[in-house]
C-alpha cells in the first residue's frame, strides 16, 4: 500500500514538473556561429507563455563579454500555438570588431513564479582578411587648400550673402522709386508728364469750385477752404512762395517785397480776411460778399498770369472768362 502511494506522488510530481516547464520555456538560437569583424550576427530567443500572461525576458549582463556589442533595435513578434500558449520571438543583432571565440550567456523568462533559462551560444568572430592589400604605397604629399578673394570676408557673411544681397536690391528699387514719383530724378526711357501750368490749374480748379455751389448750399466754411487753397497754391507756383506753409499775414508780408505784384495784394488781402473770419471767428457772409471773394481771386490771377498766356488770351478772347459768379435763387 505505501509503495503505490509512492509511486503516486511521484508522478504527480512528474506531471507537474512537465506542466511547468511546457508553459514556460525559452531557447536562444544563432543565425550562423562564425562571423566576421563588424558583421551583424541575428540573435533569436525564442519563448513559450500562456496567453496574456506577464512575461520579461532578462539579459545576464555581468555575464555579457564587452567585445560583443548587443544592438538596441531588436523586433518582437507573438503567435499562438494552441492550448493556451503563444510564442514569443525576438530577434537582436550582434556584432563585434575584436576576433575571438565569445559565449553567448543564457537569457532567463520570468512568467509570474515561473524561471526559466536558455541555453549558451559560442560564437566565433574572425578577422578580416587582408592578404590581398599587399601594396604599400606612399603617403600622399599636403595639398594646398587655395584661396579666394572672399576668404577675409566673416563667416556671418559669406554664408548670408544672398539674403544681404536680396535687401540691397529692395532698397535701393525704393530709393529709386522714390526719387521718380518726386520728380527728382529723370529717367530717359520714361515719358514725362505733361506738368499743368500754374494759371491753367488755377483757372480749372475755380471753374470746379464754382460747379459745386457750396456757400448756396451753406457750405461756407468749406467754400472758404477750397477758395483759399487755390489762391495760395497759385501764389505758391507762380512766384516760388511756400504761401500753403505761411499765416496770412506773412504772406501778405513776403507778397509786398515783390514789386510786379503789389498794386494786387488788395485783393489777396481782402479773400484772407473774410475766410479768416469765416473759418475762425464762424462768420456768416453775406452772398455778395462770396460773389466779391470769388471774382477777387480770379481778378488777382487774371492779372498776374505769364506774359505769354496774356498775349494767347489777347488774340483768342471768350466771354466765358468774364463771368461772375452768380448767387442762386
Amino acid at each position: 500500500m505505501k509503495k503505490s502511494l509512492r509511486y503516486i506522488l511521484l508522478s504527480a510530481a512528474a506531471c507537474g514538473a512537465f506542466y511547468a516547464a511546457a508553459n514556460n520555456s525559452i531557447t536562444s538560437t544563432i543565425e550562423s556561429s562564425v562571423a566576421v569583424m563588424g558583421s551583424y550576427v541575428n540573435l533569436q530567443i525564442q519563448a513559450v507563455e500562456p496567453q496574456g500572461s506577464q512575461s520579461e525576458i532578462l539579459r545576464l549582463t555581468d555575464m555579457w563579454p564587452k567585445e560583443v556589442e548587443l544592438r538596441p533595435d531588436s523586433t518582437t513578434s507573438v503567435k499562438e500555438i494552441g492550448n493556451g500558449l503563444q510564442e514569443v520571438t525576438r530577434t537582436y543583432k550582434l556584432q563585434s570588431f575584436d576576433s575571438g571565440v565569445y559565449v553567448i550567456p543564457p537569457f532567463i523568462h520570468i512568467v509570474g513564479a515561473d524561471t526559466a533559462i536558455s541555453n549558451t551560444i559560442t560564437l566565433k568572430i574572425n578577422p578580416i582578411d587582408v592578404s590581398h592589400m599587399e601594396d604599400i604605397h606612399p603617403m600622399a604629399t599636403v595639398m594646398s587648400a587655395g584661396s579666394k578673394w572672399y576668404d577675409f570676408l566673416p563667416d556671418w557673411l559669406t554664408d548670408n550673402w544672398k539674403w544681404l544681397l536680396a535687401g540691397i536690391i529692395l532698397l535701393a528699387a525704393g530709393i529709386v522709386t522714390v526719387l521718380i514719383l518726386t520728380n527728382r530724378l529723370k529717367v530717359p526711357f520714361l515719358p514725362e508728364k505733361k506738368v499743368e501750368p500754374p494759371y491753367d490749374q488755377a483757372k480749372r480748379l475755380l471753374a470746379m469750385l464754382k460747379e459745386e455751389h457750396l456757400w448756396e448750399k451753406g457750405h461756407d466754411k468749406e467754400y472758404y477752404s477750397e477758395l483759399t487753397d487755390i489762391l495760395r497754391r497759385y501764389i505758391s507756383r507762380r512766384y516760388d512762395v511756400n504761401a500753403l506753409e505761411m499765416t496770412s499775414s506773412q504772406l501778405l508780408k513776403h507778397l509786398a517785397e515783390i514789386p510786379e505784384i503789389a498794386a494786387e495784394l488788395p485783393n489777396v488781402k481782402a479773400v484772407l480776411d473774410t475766410a479768416d473770419f469765416v473759418k475762425f471767428a464762424k462768420m456768416q457772409p453775406k452772398p455778395e460778399v462770396n460773389v466779391k471773394a470769388y471774382d477777387a481771386t480770379d481778378e488777382f490771377i487774371e492779372n498776374t498770369r505769364p506774359a505769354e498766356i496774356a498775349e494767347d488770351d489777347n488774340a483768342t478772347s471768350t466771354a466765358g472768362d468774364e463771368t461772375n459768379l452768380k448767387p442762386e435763387n
